[in-house]
């Protein structure tokens, strides 16, 4: 399954290596306890882009709230003590949050297009080589 999740605001926060790096950790984890097959990714400065499918008894609903709240959690963690004013940008009025870092909205597409984000995913990632290390 295709899938994309965009950075509140398409705000650029992945241009830091550390949030690269919540990211990597988070899906590493996941392929760890065999919650997902990830078959390739993306990291652009204001959305991640991921190919993977889900091991069989976990919901694709549950496992991107998991990731997406954990790595949330990690940066709003990180702004705090390293950047207070930064974490601002990002707080918003709602019941269940005081942060907002993710789009409540994701992208996703059916097995039949796997292809065409594979196309994707591997111009976006030549287009960036040389430009972006971890």
């Amino acid at each position: 399954m295709g899938y994309r999740q965009r950075f509140w605001n398409g705000k650029p926060c992945f241009t830091l290596t550390k949030y690269k790096t919540v990211i990597i950790e988070s899906l590493k984890f996941l392929v760890e306890k065999n919650r997902i097959w990830l078959y390739g990714f993306v990291i652009m400065p204001n959305h991640i882009h991921l190919l993977w499918r889900m091991q069989e008894g976990f919901k694709e609903s549950d496992v991107q709230r998991d990731f997406l709240k954990f790595t949330a959690q990690r940066i709003i963690l990180d702004l705090t003590t390293n950047d207070p004013v930064e974490l601002q940008n990002y707080k918003v009025s709602a019941k269940d949050r005081e942060f907002q870092f993710w789009e409540l909205r994701s992208s996703t597409c059916s097995e039949g297009h796997v292809e065409v984000q594979i196309k994707r995913i591997y111009i976006r990632s030549t287009s960036l080589l040389g430009k972006t290390t971890i």
